[in-house]
């Protein structure tokens, strides 16, 4: 429910910019969500970032908290060949499951 919410703040607040990020390419939501899913302690590190993700989202990048720059360098570290912005994984971040 929580991770719905989010989702659909996301969606409704973006700024412009965002909005042309929003198109989050496939390989970007596949990573997220296979890291998600690979591991309890994964699971648990985007799921607290996805308020940050959120907030990072509505900021249009201003606003980086702590959990979702835990997030992103778990990301970073685990698919150094992605080449996503920080955008495009914090959306895919909020729509992974």
């Amino acid at each position: 429910m929580k991770k719905t919410l989010f989702a659909v703040l996301a969606a409704v607040m973006m700024t412009d910019a965002a909005m042309a990020a929003s198109s989050t390419p496939s390989k970007t939501f596949q990573a997220v969500t296979q890291l998600r899913k690979e591991s309890e302690n994964n699971r648990r590190v985007f799921e607290l970032a996805e308020r940050d993700a959120a907030e990072f989202t509505f900021s249009d990048g201003a606003v980086r908290g702590e959990d979702l720059k835990r997030a992103l360098a778990l990301i970073r570290r685990e698919r150094p060949r992605l080449q996503s912005s920080d955008m495009d994984l914090s959306i895919a971040i909020l729509q992974a499951e």
